[in-house]
């Protein structure tokens, strides 16, 4: 019998139904041969896509910053004059989040000599900085938040709250929630 004609035949006795006999494999094949000609890809495509997905989501906040911070600052040095005043469409991190998605590129300030690099973002009319220290280079002095007071305004691409007053060589991208286009151009060279 063809596979696909008949599935079961079934026996109905006495109100009560039986299977008689089960034909779920294609003529001629073993039960083992039906399984592992039909099931067998399907299995595997679900195990690689579970051992794929586990073996590329970071497993750490360190993991995650040491793949998104070299991918954000790519980004970031990528943008020119030309850019100012443009909608970006964000760049994606590990965790599958979006960074910068829908803000406005305002500006960026490299200071050399400090080796300070400061990019500036507008989102619903906020602004925020990202911002690096390049090594060998002076701390940057976070801004105070809009009330004027230093608070949890500054953060790293995971989320988590960076709790310094100050950017330091090798402490990677900080996000700064209390710029402003004043305190860029305000910074010393």
């Amino acid at each position: 019998m063809p596979f696909g004609k008949k599935l079961a035949a079934v026996l109905v006795r006495g109100g009560r139904a039986e299977i008689r006999s089960w034909r779920w494999q294609a003529a001629g094949d073993s039960a083992t041969e039906f399984l592992v000609k039909n099931f067998a890809p399907l299995f595997l495509c679900a195990f690689v896509a579970v051992f794929v997905g586990c073996a590329t989501a970071p497993q750490s906040i360190g993991e995650q910053l040491e793949r998104d911070n070299p991918r954000m600052i790519a980004y970031l040095e990528s943008l020119g004059d030309a850019d100012r005043g443009r909608t970006v469409s964000g760049v994606a991190l590990s965790d599958g989040t979006k960074e910068l998605r829908g803000s406005t590129f305002v500006g960026s300030r490299i200071l050399k000599n400090r080796r300070q690099h400061i990019y500036l973002f507008r989102t619903e009319g906020d602004f925020r900085a990202y911002v690096w220290v390049a090594a060998g280079g002076k701390p940057l002095v976070i801004p105070p938040d809009r009330s004027g007071s230093p608070g949890e305004n500054a953060y790293l691409l995971s989320g988590d709250i960076y709790t310094f007053g100050e950017v330091h060589a090798d402490d990677g991208l900080v996000v700064l929630t209390g710029a402003s286009p004043a305190w860029m151009a305000a910074l010393p060279d």
